[in-house]
């Protein structure tokens, strides 16, 4: 069992090695770790307290290996929620596909109840500096902010609750997500008009702005189109 103390640093490493399954070298591993610099024995230590921390596997296998060049990688039992959500969202579009839109459905819901937020967004300050470098958040903001939305467009009318519930989760991950915010101002809209300026002005201050023109213009004309001659989509200030 990791020391308590070291277990923020160990997650991270995991996290690093998780996000490039073609493996890594320790020196590698140690740059994006410690961006600032750390000594060898430093991070031989920390891989090895890394692979104590994982353990081996069911064939007796460290699951923190070195392959044939001397990169660390994890072993296929190593399983992380995002490895679990891109193979849940992979299945949903093959069954889309397959026009098994009862499938595609359950698959992206599984996927979604992943969701917390944007990657390590909880993380401590300092740490994850390397995720500027890979793919891995812009790609997370795409899927869920896709998946989230698919969700809204299978359940339309029937399900406006489970709809919701959806876009919320894509929108704590992508926050100002114009496709999304539609999703949510159609469903507010089914709602009556005090639910739409509800949810219009929670747009703008999300965004900073007064005026939804100024955020997104397909917005501002679905709004006008729910509600013409309302003005819910420009707010005044006090001078």
């Amino acid at each position: 069992m990791a020391e308590p103390e070291r277990l923020g640093l160990l997650t991270e490493a995991v996290a690093c090695l998780a996000l490039h399954e073609e493996g890594l070298h320790p020196r590698v591993l140690g740059s994006m770790i410690w961006p600032l610099g750390a000594t060898g024995d430093v991070v031989t230590s920390s891989v090895d307290r890394l692979r104590a921390w994982l353990g081996r596997d069911e064939a007796g296998t460290d699951r923190v290996r070195e392959d044939e060049e001397g990169r660390l990688v994890l072993s296929s039992d190593v399983v992380v929620d995002w490895s679990v959500l891109r193979g849940l969202i992979a299945r949903a579009r093959r069954a889309r596909e397959r026009g098994d839109d009862r499938e595609e459905l359950r698959l992206l819901q599984e996927g979604l109840r992943l969701v917390r937020g944007p990657v390590c967004q909880d993380a401590e300050p300092g740490r994850y500096a390397w995720l500027a470098r890979v793919r891995a958040t812009r790609e997370s903001e795409v899927l869920v902010a896709d998946a989230a939305h698919r969700v809204a467009v299978l359940l339309g009318d029937h399900d406006p609750d489970g709809a919701g519930r959806a876009v919320e989760v894509g929108l704590r991950v992508v926050e100002l997500d114009q496709r999304l915010w539609r999703d949510d101002l159609r469903l507010a809209a089914a709602c009556g008009r005090d639910r739409l300026a509800a949810r219009a002005e929670a747009l703008l201050e999300a965004a900073g702005a007064d005026d939804l023109a100024q955020v997104d213009p397909a917005t501002a004309a679905l709004v006008e189109d729910l509600a013409p001659g309302a003005g819910l989509g420009s707010r005044r200030r006090p001078a």
